[in-house]
């Protein structure tokens, strides 16, 4: 891709020249971390979890939420990917996504426009069902753990029984995050690969 005076090359898309014209093209100052759309104000609101890089925006007169993928009516997916500060570690997002969904809870939402499906206008109740069903996934993981299963492999064949799918797997990892958080289980070598054992 790229830019110079307005204009936008798209090679990897479409071999086709694209005009971007500066009234279109939004920015805003991230000391004052706002968005000018219409004349109207919108908060940015920081909101990790399914991804590290994740804002939404936020018009606090209307209560309306531009939610982007972290309030959707199904549970988003947190992307596999490093911590910002530390790129040699792997993200922990479920635990940023939970600590997401709380800041969600305690603001005033009249309607939420997520990035996929139509527009929410429970968004209370759809944050506590998304809370409810990671929590349940997660002790259905505990419980494959606990009934002897210590390859993750063998743990996701239990939780997604006949599912071949990569958002699930990335989900299955957020629950083990979980409960190692939770101090609930641990990692070990067994000598040629990592293993997963119930924390007596």
């Amino acid at each position: 891709m790229r830019m110079d005076d307005g204009f936008v090359w798209e090679s990897m898309i479409n071999p086709k020249l694209y005009y971007i014209h500066q009234i279109v093209l939004k920015t805003f100052d991230i000391l004052q971390p706002a968005l000018d759309i219409n004349g109207e104000s919108w908060k940015m609101i920081y909101a990790p979890g399914h991804s590290s890089t994740q804002n939404c925006f936020y018009h606090e007169s209307s209560r309306q939420l531009l939610s982007a993928d972290m309030i959707l009516k199904i549970t988003p997916t947190p992307v596999m990917e490093a911590e910002l500060d530390d790129p040699t570690k792997r993200a922990k997002g479920i635990l940023e996504m939970l600590e997401s969904y709380k800041l969600f809870d305690e603001m005033e939402l009249e309607s939420v426009y997520p990035g996929h499906y139509n527009v929410i206008t429970n968004a209370h109740e759809v944050i506590s069902e998304q809370i409810v069903r990671i929590h349940k996934r997660k002790e259905d993981t505990f419980q494959s753990i606990k009934s002897g299963k210590s390859k993750i492999v063998e743990v996701y064949n239990e939780v997604y029984k006949g599912r071949i799918h990569l958002p699930a797997f990335n989900m299955l990892i957020g629950y083990l995050d979980l409960l190692e958080e939770e101090g609930r289980i641990e990692y070990f070598y067994n000598g040629e690969y990592n293993e997963i054992r119930i924390i007596d």
